[in-house]
């Protein structure tokens, strides 16, 4: 299955996972996205530019994030996108926490959003440089951290 996220040179680089135990999402340079039980995938879907955050609880919605400026929604039955927020700028980063994800930017800039309905609750301005990583670590709280 990996062959099938090549990205043309016979490599598949993971750029984003998340396993709760039983259930393991992950999303490649190459844009794809996967999502497995112990036993065989069960969705395939693609973003258009490298993936950089994954969530999946094994339910039947996911959510990924994308250098496309996307956070998607998907149907893991379907494998369709049923839900997009675009984004102002490329989404470095994700975290999802009691029903809400927060995404770092490459403006320095976090986005906090719902995840149902999916949509933009608030942004700011965190850092000068890319946030390369965020923490919901409850709704009410949020890490973030930058590489400048």
């Amino acid at each position: 299955e990996e062959a099938e996220a090549d990205d043309g040179d016979g490599t598949s680089e993971v750029t984003a996972l998340a396993f709760d135990g039983d259930h393991v999402a992950s999303g490649h340079a190459c844009g794809a996205v996967f999502l497995r039980n112990t036993s065989r995938t069960l969705m395939r879907a693609s973003h258009e530019g490298v993936v950089t955050g994954v969530h999946w609880e094994g339910g039947a919605t996911a959510f990924s994030a994308s250098a496309d400026r996307r956070l998607a929604q998907w149907d893991v039955r379907t494998g369709t996108r049923v839900a997009a927020l675009q984004a102002k700028r490329p989404i470095l980063c994700m975290d999802v926490c009691e029903g809400y994800a927060a995404l770092g930017l490459d403006d320095g800039s976090v986005c906090v959003c719902s995840l149902s309905p999916l949509r933009l609750l608030f942004s700011f301005k965190a850092h000068d440089s890319p946030v390369s990583a965020v923490r919901l670590v409850t709704v009410s709280q949020l890490v973030t951290s930058c590489a400048g």
